[in-house]
């Protein structure tokens, strides 16, 4: 369980117990135990995060933390740090939106469970913040996502897919707007063209309601609700679509309408780079002939 516990806190920072029971998949009581001795033994620590109801903590690994996961792991702890966003400043960056950090995490984290518990695998994910480049009449940009991952269903080939998070019903609606507007000068870059084929992947929005998702076409994007959710589960929730024929369809349904299994660049396309004009973990669109990976056990952790 140590070795569960070190992995999941080097994959999601800032996590808190019921997090711990979505991922380990065990019981309340045992995650809180889990988290608790990494904590006396100086390899997590934790923050209070304010919550209407109750105050929750949310734990991270400290410096010794990421040593015991790397060697658990048998990889470089400096690749990890990298990798994960796991430096001070990488874990610093992530305050000012922590709440919105939990809550969509979460949503990734239920669609890990519900997908194990199908057969299939959420493999290669990172929760927020996830950054692409992109380029606009010559001047780079980056675009941020809440996630990424590729959801692998029984037996079959895996769809990388971005992850846009508007459960926040206080928001601005205009928010989303700009969010999706964005996403199409994205989708437009000359970088991302594989051929006729676009190589930006789908992108699955969960929104606080219905109300909130322009209707403009948008091929690659399915969206549906945290209503949804929280009813049917990620993997069971209708999916809709402006672009695909049909009405709303569960995610495996909804993905294989919107683009075939493997026609797209996977998320290991996209390296970490602490280069010049990039940022912690940024997700860089240079090809690499081997790509790297993460940890080979943090890789297996996340597909069983």
């Amino acid at each position: 369980m140590r070795n569960t516990t070190l992995f999941a806190l080097a994959q999601c920072p800032y996590l808190s117990v019921d997090d711990l029971v979505l991922y380990a998949r065990i019981g309340r009581p045992s995650a809180a135990k889990a988290l608790g001795r990494l904590l006396r033994a100086g390899e997590a620590a934790r923050l209070v995060l304010p919550d209407r109801h109750r105050h929750a903590y949310l734990y991270y690994l400290t410096p010794p933390g990421i040593v015991a996961a790397a060697a658990e792991a048998r990889h470089d702890p400096t690749a990890l740090t990298t990798h994960f966003g796991l430096t001070e400043a990488g874990l610093r960056d992530r305050l000012p939106l922590l709440p919105r950090l939990v809550a969509s995490r979460r949503v990734l984290l239920a669609l890990r469970h519900d997908l194990m518990d199908a057969g299939g695998a959420w493999r290669d994910w990172l929760a927020y913040p996830v950054r692409w480049r992109y380029t606009v009449r010559g001047q780079r940009r980056l675009y941020l996502l809440d996630g990424y991952g590729v959801v692998v269903p029984p037996g079959g080939l895996g769809w990388p897919v971005g992850y846009l998070w508007d459960g926040d019903p206080d928001a601005p609606p205009a928010f989303l707007t700009a969010r999706l507007a964005e996403l199409d000068a994205v989708r437009a870059a000359p970088e991302y063209g594989i051929g006729r084929r676009a190589a930006v992947p789908s992108v699955l929005l969960v929104a606080a309601d219905a109300g909130r998702v322009p209707r403009a076409y948008r091929p690659g994007l399915l969206w549906t609700t945290v209503a949804d959710i929280a009813r049917d589960g990620p993997l069971r929730a209708p999916w809709r679509s402006t672009a695909a024929r049909g009405g709303p369809a569960p995610l495996l349904e909804a993905l294989g309408r919107a683009t075939p299994p493997g026609e797209h660049r996977t998320p290991s396309d996209y390296v970490p780079s602490h280069r010049s004009g990039g940022g912690r973990g940024e997700l860089v669109t240079r090809r690499r002939a081997r790509p790297r990976r993460p940890p080979p056990t943090l890789a297996a952790q996340a597909r069983a």
